[in-house]
């Protein structure tokens, strides 16, 4: 009998990051590839290296997110979600308690602050903010200048965390047009 799956896709500009979690284990399979310009290639690649791994399995539930989103939905029915949702629930999911959540992407960096729902449901977005015109501060601008090759944030740690967020505005900054 196929094990029951739940499955994440999050399909940007420079990765396609592939999550497995079969139901009542303890740690998700993961698959990151660099998608290469090609995401529809790229998932069939992470797909056949998960059957490689699982085998026989029975997807519950599945969603995908990400710039690539509405194509890959719309080539394989698999329902997509916004990436704010996405981080919103997921954040919410791990620990009710967060309320800022800090994602550096390939193509742009987002900052969002949560707040609790009044009926206990998903946290209301109460600011969001984007670099949308400038790669400034982005996994894509990081690993181009070679100026960060692995980092690890602890967000419980809470100078840290303020930390980032001022770094992150800063490089956000650069992006803003300058005066003539």
């Amino acid at each position: 009998m196929a094990e029951k799956t739940f499955l994440g896709i999050d399909c940007g500009s420079v990765s396609l990051n592939l999550f497995v979690a079969p139901k009542g284990a303890k740690e998700p399979y993961i698959v990151y590839l660099r998608t290469r310009g090609r995401p529809l290639q790229t998932l069939i690649e992470a797909i056949d290296q998960t059957l490689g791994e699982y085998g026989d399995t029975l997807v519950v539930s599945a969603y995908v997110t990400g710039s690539a989103r509405e194509l890959i939905a719309n080539a394989t029915g698999i329902p997509a979600i916004n990436e704010i949702t996405a981080h919103t629930i997921g954040a919410h999911k791990i620990n009710p308690d967060i309320r800022t959540i800090i994602e550096i992407g390939g193509q742009d960096s987002k900052y969002i602050r949560i707040e609790p729902s009044s009926n206990g449901g998903i946290p209301r977005v109460v600011v969001f903010r984007m670099n949308e015109i400038c790669a400034a501060g982005t996994a894509h601008f990081w690993t181009s200048k070679q100026t960060v090759s692995a980092f690890q944030w602890n967000l419980s740690e809470n100078w840290l965390c303020k930390a980032a967020t001022l770094h992150l505005l800063q490089v956000v900054v650069q992006c803003l047009p300058r005066p003539i």
